[in-house]
């Protein structure tokens, strides 16, 4: 049977392995990374709204994370790099959609100070229209 099947010539070439050592320093780099990019975001969202939005939006990021990593921890759960993959696009997706949440807020606080004039302007016409009918 082996011979109707073969694989065809595959070698292996080397095996690597990475130490408790390096395991330790890759965990320590990752962690800086993660804080050096909440604090970049917490920047642009600062600079691009306001600063109590960026710290929100950072805090709300955050919060997604370490809930999602506190069901891997209780369902004992292996954090592979797939799932650090997946940890990173909830990061961006939340982010983005943090992003999207405070422009919406931002354009109705504008549309509110706006057509708060029109609104107690035009309340009493409203008002006598709905008597005279």
């Amino acid at each position: 049977m082996k011979d109707s099947y073969a694989l065809g010539p595959f070698a292996i070439r080397n095996v690597e392995v990475v130490g408790p050592k390096v395991g330790a320093e890759l965990r320590k780099q990752a962690i800086y990374v993660t804080l050096y990019a909440l604090g970049g975001m917490l920047v642009y969202i600062a600079f691009r709204f306001e600063w109590v939005y960026g710290a929100a939006a950072v805090l709300a990021v955050f919060h997604d994370v370490l809930i999602t990593l506190g069901f891997f921890s209780l369902l004992h759960f292996e954090i592979s790099l797939t799932v650090i993959a997946a940890l990173l696009t909830l990061v961006g997706y939340s982010m983005n959609d943090t992003i999207v949440i405070f422009d919406r807020i931002r354009e109705n606080n504008r549309l509110l100070r706006r057509n708060r004039s029109l609104t107690w302007s035009t309340s009493p016409s409203i008002k006598l229209f709905r008597e005279r009918s």
